[in-house]
């Protein structure tokens, strides 16, 4: 054989021994996830299924797709080109220790409470189990390192499209804590916001302790949202199912806080303006099975805050004529205190505005804007329903949300109110009387029918100043509901028992507080005659 030929016979030989060696080792990757499979199914706890796997390095295997299942087909993970150590496969059975883990597009499902587990049936200590399960799932895989990118963590919700999707999380856990870097960071939940909630970047240090009955996200951990810094503590007892949590925001420079709002959350402060510095501390205690099952704290600090300039909500324009658009109607309405139409406080009973405060917040001449004894009722009851049944929102934020926001029961809306109000209260822009009387004028009283004097015609055919305390009572009674009336009567037309309840439970507040006199207290009921309202409108002219 001439040299030439030695070569190529060389050549090709090497080919075939490479191509053999790779053809080896795919078959080899292909039993080892054969076996990783029917080890996962033997135990009847997991199922995993994969597509296309390859090998990506000495050591490292790349999939196309991966996915793994509880037995209750209950999705745990799934992953689009996923890229990971060896050792790492054998980690999802064998809860071994990994070197690294590295997703590319993962998909992770937080992994629901059982049955008869501890918490269960109760909303607040149903979730915090979830947590704790799914950091107990990667305990035994700790001291942990994890680089994500292009991930969506799935979340918990009707309408099953909640997610969290991230450019890139950079994270490194251990047994009492860890730390983590996520940039575009994007949340889409139908609780939180109408839009997703963007967070250019997120950068935390936290420190976790407990046991088997307690978990404890310890005083001292962070979180740095932008410029800002929010310090979360919380403790919480699984066995006495005892939940304290709360929050410290160190005081910081506003305008260091309004660049770190994230986008889709707060856009009534575009524009707004101010100088000094900020801080506040808030915290909740929830027992459900005490006599006392929810109770809220908290206080605001600052040095040398000053509003420069409103943006979008700005309380300058309701000094004089405006604009606003109404719940419930496609037509904006034009507020103007010299028209006719608008009605004054003083030409209104007392007993009117003594009963709508009584019916929506009955703090109003005390507090600044915020009243944390109603929001603690707030959260009891929605906590109670598992809904947003109530707000605990005082006039003023009332107020703000008809004429700035929207009615949406959404947490972004919820805060966003509670910061307005507060800056409102600050600037002192409006007076207290001035904040009721504009209410009065500008709230929903029933379907297209807003203000006092649209109110006062329909369901009685007569001005606002000549209404009878029965009628006020009823007019304070339906804000909250504008079709309430529909439970003041029953078929036959005759008061039902709430309503029987309500009017003598106002009357006698009303008494109490000198605005009526006991006569007049034994003749409050339910009127007779709602003109605007068909079934009870007989006798109207």
């Amino acid at each position: 054989m001439n040299r030439r030929g030695i070569i190529l016979f060389f050549l090709a030989g090497t080919v075939l021994t490479v191509s053999g060696w790779f053809a080896f080792r795919n078959l080899l990757l292909e039993h080892k996830l054969n076996s990783l499979a029917l080890r996962l199914q033997e135990e009847r706890t997991w199922v995993l299924t994969w597509e296309e796997a390859s090998w990506a390095g000495i050591n490292t295997v790349k999939i196309k797709m991966i996915e793994i299942k509880a037995g209750n087909d209950t999705q745990i993970f799934l992953s689009h080109n996923f890229i990971a150590k060896l050792s790492v496969l054998s980690l999802l059975v064998a809860k071994a220790k990994p070197e690294e883990i590295h997703w590319d597009s993962a998909d992770i499902s937080i992994p629901r409470g059982e049955e008869g587990e501890a918490g269960n049936g109760d909303p607040i200590f149903d979730f915090a189990l979830r947590i704790r399960r799914l950091l107990e799932k990667w305990e035994a895989r700790l001291p942990l390192r994890l680089d994500l990118y292009a991930t969506t963590i799935l979340l918990p919700g009707e309408s099953g499209t909640n997610n969290i999707v991230m450019d890139s999380l950079f994270a490194n856990a251990k047994g009492s804590g860890g730390n983590f870097t996520a940039h575009g960071l994007c949340i889409k939940h139908s609780a939180i916001a109408d839009s997703v909630v963007v967070f250019p970047l997120i950068e935390s240090e936290y420190v976790l302790s407990g046991d088997g009955e307690k978990t404890i996200l310890e005083k001292g951990s962070f979180v740095k949202i932008g410029q800002w810094i929010w310090e979360p503590h919380a403790d919480v007892d699984f066995e006495n199912k005892i939940l304290e949590a709360g929050i410290r925001f160190p005081e910081t420079e506003v305008r260091k806080i309004l660049a770190s709002f994230p986008a889709g959350t707060m856009e009534s402060f575009s524009g707004f303006a101010a100088e000094g510095k900020w801080g506040g501390e808030y915290a909740i205690r929830y027992a459900p099975e005490s006599d006392h099952p929810v109770t809220l704290t908290g206080k605001t600090s600052g040095s040398n805050f000053s509003i420069l300039k409103f943006g979008r909500a700005n309380p300058g324009y309701l000094l004089h004529d405006f604009a606003y658009n109404p719940i419930h109607s496609n037509k904006p309405r034009i507020v103007n205190p010299d028209s006719p139409e608008f009605v004054h406080l003083a030409e209104l009973p007392v007993v009117l505005q003594e009963a709508v405060l009584l019916s929506e917040d009955a703090g109003f001449r005390e507090h600044d804007g915020l009243n944390f004894e109603a929001m603690e009722f707030a959260a009891r009851e929605n906590i109670r329903e598992r809904s947003f049944v109530r707000g605990g929102s005082t006039i003023e934020m009332q107020l703000i949300r008809n004429l700035f926001l929207n009615h949406r029961k959404k947490i972004s809306r919820k805060i966003e109110e509670i910061a307005l109000t507060w800056c409102f209260g600050k600037a002192k822009v409006l007076t207290k009387d001035e904040v009721l009387e504009l209410y009065l004028n500008i709230i929903e009283w029933g379907p297209g029918i807003y203000g006092i004097r649209e109110a006062s015609e329909f369901y009685f055919q007569k001005a606002p100043g000549v209404l009878n305390p029965s009628e006020c009572i009823f007019l304070a009674g339906i804000i909250p509901n504008p079709l309430m009336y529909n439970t003041f009567r029953d078929e036959a037309g005759l008061p039902t028992e709430f309503a029987e309840s309500y009017f003598a439970g106002m009357a006698l507040q009303l008494y109490l507080q000198g605005d009526i006199d006991e006569k007049t207290m034994d003749e409050i009921a339910m009127p007779q005659v709602l003109c605007g309202v068909p079934k009870f409108s007989a006798e109207c002219g």
